[in-house]
């Protein structure tokens, strides 16, 4: 044991861990591709004028990709070499945290590429809370069209609901994002989480949503804060929001009910897929 990892005092003895490696075995993307250059100037005005779409400024082919989505930008990369260097130079398509330094730097930091898809299945305690929050903040997600935003994070110090920092990401940062389409969250049965996920009728763009539960209640191990039912939580947040596909994962038993009759309650007019 390193004297260095050690904080000590008469009654106190503290480890200090270092979740390095642990972070590092979690990396499954490992490459972000590098931001082009135009190297021909002419060859880039000879394009924009044979091609309108090209020539439009940038504030306007943001605002027609807003209204696609993230496989639709991708394919239309694919569509030519300079629409491919246009998009590589404006946007990074998708994103899979964690993420390695240099792959980190790539991104450009929160005035670097639009990142249109954000993809977290991890603990983020293993960062620490905030760190994690801070990570986020770093990155250009003006235009984020998808989040995956799951992972081990419920705590039984918790009552069973999701940790502080996991609610502070989705209040502070992906609830804010105006573009989103296509959502999958964890979710509890708190009255503060139940607020904010009201705010999803905020985000009219939001077509696609999944909502994940921890499965850890059960009849003889109530750990979820018993504050709010599963219908509640969809009758008030549907109501309002037009989504066209709902998915539910992970909810076991159902929440504040153990009278051994269950039913979901779904009332909405734009589902299509349940």
């Amino acid at each position: 044991m390193l004297d260095e990892n050690v904080l000590e005092d008469d009654e106190v003895l503290l480890l200090k861990t270092d979740a390095t490696n642990a972070i590092e075995k979690l990396i499954v993307q490992h490459k972000i591709p590098i931001k082009p250059t135009f190297r021909n100037k002419l060859l880039k005005l000879s394009l924009q004028e044979k091609s309108r779409i090209l020539s439009l400024p940038l504030e306007i082919l943001i605002e027609i990709i807003n209204h696609v989505s993230v496989k639709d930008v991708e394919n239309l990369g694919r569509s030519c070499k300079m629409f491919n260097t246009l998009f590589t130079k404006t946007f990074i398509t998708r994103v899979v945290l964690p993420l390695s330094e240099e792959n980190m730097e790539k991104l450009g930091g929160k005035n670097g590429r639009y990142i249109l898809s954000l993809t977290s299945s991890v603990n983020i305690r293993l960062w620490d809370d905030r760190n994690f929050e801070r990570i986020l903040r770093n990155m250009n997600l003006k235009y984020l069209k998808e989040i995956k935003f799951v992972g081990n994070n419920y705590s039984i110090e918790y009552g069973g609901g999701l940790i502080s920092g996991y609610k502070s990401i989705m209040r502070n940062i992906f609830l804010t994002k105006k573009y989103v389409r296509k959502m999958d969250i964890s979710i509890d049965s708190s009255t503060e989480y139940y607020h904010l996920m009201m705010k999803l009728k905020e985000m009219p763009y939001l077509e696609e949503l999944c909502l994940r539960s921890s499965g850890l209640r059960s009849q003889f191990n109530e750990t979820m804060p018993q504050e709010k039912t599963l219908n509640q939580v969809l009758n008030d947040m549907l109501s309002g929001l037009k989504i066209k596909i709902l998915e539910l994962k992970g909810f076991t038993m159902p929440w504040g009910d153990y009278s051994g009759k269950f039913g979901l309650s779904i009332i909405s007019d734009s589902i299509e897929v349940l």
